[in-house]
């Protein structure tokens, strides 16, 4: 596993049209993130928001920015590992890099290699899953009131939107037999041989 401070990877040896890759229809980078993932996160936000407080005892009580902010690097942190090892080396070979983006505020786990598109989907949506949905439900069901789990369910719901979005790009994009591959923020299918 590799760390990086910069924008994602690019590998310069990729050809598309070598490997028969094939784009997948997605919007650039500026539209997925600022017209379709803020839009998509403010949903999701009062989603979640509505769900805490009409089907938990959610209670802010011992909520402060201090431990607030901690709580977030922790989700940020699980988030990019989840996704991570859900990548075909499960994140521990050289082809997956941890990093973020200052200038974009985008933090990242990247594979730079094939993945099967049930891997790749399972990859973008396990973070909301593990993080948001299976927190809610359990909150749901033992009615919790800690102000952390909700902090966590809510944090990483909208932290989710960028995921989201691509999972629901590729699921409705690709053929079920397909391979996937990222290079940079562009995504490629090709049918497998």
């Amino acid at each position: 596993m590799k760390f990086r401070i910069g924008s994602l990877p690019v590998n310069q040896d990729f050809d598309p049209h070598a490997g028969n890759w094939i784009p997948c229809k997605e919007p650039k980078p500026w539209v997925s993130t600022w017209l379709i993932s803020i839009p998509l996160s403010l949903l999701l936000a009062i989603i979640f928001t509505v769900m805490l407080f009409k089907l938990t005892p959610f209670d802010l009580q011992g909520l402060t920015p201090y431990k607030l902010v901690l709580l977030y690097i922790g989700v940020i942190v699980a988030h990019e590992a989840i996704h991570a090892v859900m990548q075909p080396d499960r994140g521990t070979s050289a082809r997956t890099t941890l990093g973020f983006w200052p200038s974009h505020l985008v933090f990242y786990a990247h594979y730079d290699g094939e993945r099967s598109r049930a891997n790749f989907l399972f990859g973008l949506v396990s973070p909301f899953l593990l993080l948001s949905v299976v927190p809610m439900l359990l909150a749901i069901a033992f009615q919790t009131s800690a102000w952390w789990v909700g902090a966590l369910i809510l944090g990483n719901a909208v932290a989710s939107s960028v995921d989201l979005f691509g999972f629901f790009a590729v699921l409705l994009g690709t053929p079920k037999n397909s391979q996937l591959i990222n290079n940079g923020w562009y995504t490629y299918w090709r049918v497998r041989g």
